[in-house]
């Protein structure tokens, strides 16, 4: 039997609830859960009816808890506003005329999200090889060869192997909106609920959840860079930009232009399969120069550079967890 989300979050939640006080619900009132899942067998269909049911009886502030489920998707649009802002800002924040080929806001967002990249794929690969390794015949052996633990009732104990998202941040962010939006005082017990839900919901909704950050943290990256770009853009035309090189080892016009080619590389690439010819326009002997070179087009290799590097890659991968998204909602 297939469950929507929201349904699959009440249940989670009423569970949450009966874990953390026994006797939260009147014993009249269960006797009407009861009575009201009455038409169904017992399993699935019978839980949800008991859960909607109990769930219609919660306080409202006890029912705002199921939002929790769908962090962080109501906060993804103000973080990729303030992301475009504070891209724009790292440009407005700075008087000088003369910008660093290398030493920049920009090329160093293009470093930082070279290394997520490199740590994603790490991740993957570590998560391939765990799940190669799980699968194997001599891991099935070994873990029909360990004895069982016992943990009592175990739901409690599942906390140990949950996330710290699950335990931490979620509440936490879950705990600063109710009280800005609502201001509700909490209360130890609904405290309690929401870190028992939050955990709970971890455990069967993990992926979804992670999925749900992804989405939000490279939508972020990619309005942050496309902030900065923007930014650079529009000093540009109110400020006579120049373009520098200054560097304590790397001194000779050779060393220079390989490492500019090393840099921009894909974007003078780029810039030649599309007929715009930045490559004879930036002029490296210029560029040691104290006064610099004319840094338009070496604004238009920043901006290339983004697209390929952060825009393109972090909108992909945003695109791909958000197909992730609705089919993990429909599973």
């Amino acid at each position: 039997m297939a469950l929507t989300e929201d349904a699959a979050a009440k249940i989670v939640l009423i569970r949450s609830v009966e874990e953390c006080d026994r006797t939260f619900f009147s014993n009249a009132l269960l006797v009407d859960a009861f009575s009201a899942a009455r038409n169904f067998a017992p399993g699935l269909g019978w839980v949800r009816s008991r859960a909607e049911f109990l769930f219609d009886h919660l306080s409202p502030s006890y029912q705002s808890v199921i939002h929790l489920a769908k962090l962080p998707t109501p906060l993804t649009l103000p973080v990729c506003l303030i992301a475009l802002v504070l891209g724009f800002a790292t440009n407005l924040l700075g008087p000088a005329e003369r910008i660093h080929v290398v030493r920049n806001p920009v090329l160093l967002l293009v470093a930082w999200n070279l290394f997520v990249y490199l740590v994603l794929l790490l991740a993957f690969l570590a998560q391939s090889r765990k799940r190669h390794v799980a699968s194997s015949p001599s891991a099935e052996v070994f873990s029909a060869k360990k004895p069982k633990q016992n943990t009592g009732e175990g739901a409690p104990e599942a906390k140990l192997n949950v996330s710290r998202l699950a335990q931490y941040l979620m509440p936490g962010l879950w705990h600063f909106f109710h009280r800005v939006a609502l201001g509700v005082g909490e209360k130890k017990k609904l405290a309690e609920v929401v870190s028992r839900f939050s955990i709970n919901w971890y455990a069967i909704a993990a992926s979804l959840v992670i999925a749900r950050w992804e989405v939000m943290l490279h939508l972020g990256a990619l309005f942050l860079a496309t902030g900065a770009v923007a930014g650079m853009y529009f000093q540009g035309l109110f400020q006579g930009y120049h373009a520098i090189w200054s560097s304590t080892f790397i001194t000779g016009e050779r060393s220079v232009i390989a490492f500019v080619h090393f840099i921009f590389g894909p974007s003078l690439l780029v810039s030649d399969l599309l007929g715009l010819g930045l490559a004879g326009e930036i002029d490296v002997a210029r560029l040691l120069t104290p006064q610099g070179d004319k840094a338009a087009a070496w604004i238009h290799l920043f901006a290339i550079t983004v697209i390929l590097i952060i825009v393109i890659p972090r909108g992909a991968l945003a695109t791909w967890q958000w197909k992730n998204i609705k089919r993990r909602r429909n599973d």
